[in-house]
């Protein structure tokens, strides 16, 4: 899939990684961006999760944040599991402010490092994995609403899935709806929303 808009992209993953804070704006999200963004589709919640070790838990960041209601705060959780830093699993989780799961996705921890796995040394790799996880929820990497009014998905997508193509104008009818972009991967972005008609999140951008 071609990347809409690669520049602003980048230039979201990188001040993701920093400590600037954002004016606030409606529903305690701040808008920075918006990107063109791919049809929406399902979250797999048990993708790469089969052989997790959830007995070494290493680290753990919460935030609560607006996402599937603009009243009350959902719960966005990343943990990493394993015996090392850098050959453990990193589950990102959102559950809703009535319990619900919304999300759930599994990935290795080098998979934060994008693509300066090759240059950086044992301790620049845990203290970037660290740093990341520690700001993968900042105010900035939410964006109200999740998909601008001027914004058109890639049509060789939307009109091969009439699902998707539902998902995406339930999405960009919703004024308040609010979209959460993050990185992992091989410069691989990711955006999600929430689909009130489903009740758990769907992707609304990826790219890599």
């Amino acid at each position: 899939m071609k990347i809409p808009n690669l520049i602003i992209l980048f230039a979201l993953f990188m001040a993701a990684c920093g400590n600037n804070k954002p004016a606030a704006v409606k529903s305690d999200t701040t808008a920075v961006m918006h990107v063109s963004p791919a049809p929406a589709r399902v979250i797999d919640t048990t993708r790469n999760t089969d052989v997790l070790d959830t007995i070494h838990m290493l680290l753990n960041y919460t935030a609560d944040r607006f996402f599937s209601d603009t009243v009350e705060k959902d719960k966005f959780n990343i943990t990493l599991y394993g015996k090392g830093i850098l050959t453990g699993t990193v589950v990102f989780e959102i559950t809703g402010h009535d319990g619900r799961q919304l999300n759930k996705e599994a990935f290795t921890a080098t998979d934060l490092l994008g693509d300066m796995e090759d240059v950086l040394n044992t301790k620049q790799k845990i203290d970037t994995i660290n740093a990341r996880m520690a700001h993968f929820f900042d105010e900035n990497r939410f964006v109200s609403p999740a998909i601008g009014d001027n914004h058109t998905p890639e049509n060789d997508y939307i009109e091969a899935d009439e699902s998707e193509k539902a998902d995406w104008n339930e999405i960009k009818a919703i004024a308040s709806s609010v979209g959460f972009f993050y990185n992992y991967g091989y410069e691989g972005t990711y955006g999600i929303a929430y689909s009130k008609k489903k009740k758990k999140a769907v992707y609304i951008f990826e790219s890599d």
